[in-house]
């Protein structure tokens, strides 16, 4: 069974290495090593959504994740490199453009701050708080919200956001929270809506999105 080592590796490294192992391992199974709850995650996130199935196992504190094809389902197409120059440019770029078009109409909100503007903090959170319950009040809902940075702190236990988006998740509405964020500001255990994410799933949902509101 092939391996790749990704401890000590940060987000959104050991996503990168797995996406471009499995375009070269063909059918055969794959193990990828990993040191942290978050690399656990994406990586069994990204596997999940290309059709694999996913085992995880723990041994003196390094995470051991088996990846086989699941049999009988359609598997995506993995082939195409992340960033390889002059290897099968043409058709990742023809691939990635197929995409944008699939994704035309795709609304994305993304948060990167726990406060709207700059100037007066308190009147920046309230700013904040209001713009996310009115997102919950749209005739048509964003797909997906995305936070990062302090926004991270928005989607954790005691936000005065937490309500309004997990009324926004319960309609439909993806929530994604960057897990490099969250473990800089201590905060991965408080997470209580959505999912975490990592780096490369948001450059890859920004460049995909029909339109992108900030506040």
């Amino acid at each position: 069974m092939r391996q790749v080592n990704g401890v000590g590796e940060a987000c959104p490294v050991p996503v990168i290495m797995t996406k471009r192992a499995l375009a070269e391992n063909g059918d055969e199974p794959l193990e990828v090593l990993v040191d942290n709850d978050g690399a656990v995650q994406n990586v069994s996130r990204f596997a999940v959504s290309l059709g694999y199935g996913v085992d995880v196992s723990k041994e003196e504190g390094v995470f051991h994740i088996v990846l086989r094809k699941e049999g009988g389902e359609e598997q995506k197409d993995v082939s195409a490199p992340v960033s390889e120059p002059n290897a099968g440019e043409a058709d990742r770029m023809a691939a990635a453009a197929e995409m944008r078009m699939t994704n035309a109409g795709k609304t994305v909100v993304i948060l990167s701050s726990d406060m709207m503007g700059s100037g007066e903090d308190a009147l920046g959170r309230t700013l904040m708080k209001n713009f996310v319950f009115a997102l919950t009040q749209l005739d048509e809902l964003p797909d997906l919200i995305m936070l990062y940075n302090t926004g991270a702190k928005l989607s954790t236990a005691g936000a005065e956001t937490l309500a309004d988006l997990q009324k926004l998740e319960q309609a439909g509405v993806t929530i994604m929270t960057c897990g490099a964020c969250m473990k800089y500001f201590g905060i991965e255990d408080k997470l209580s809506v959505g999912q975490v994410t990592n780096m490369y799933s948001i450059v890859e949902e920004m460049c995909n999105a029909g339109r992108i509101l900030r506040p």
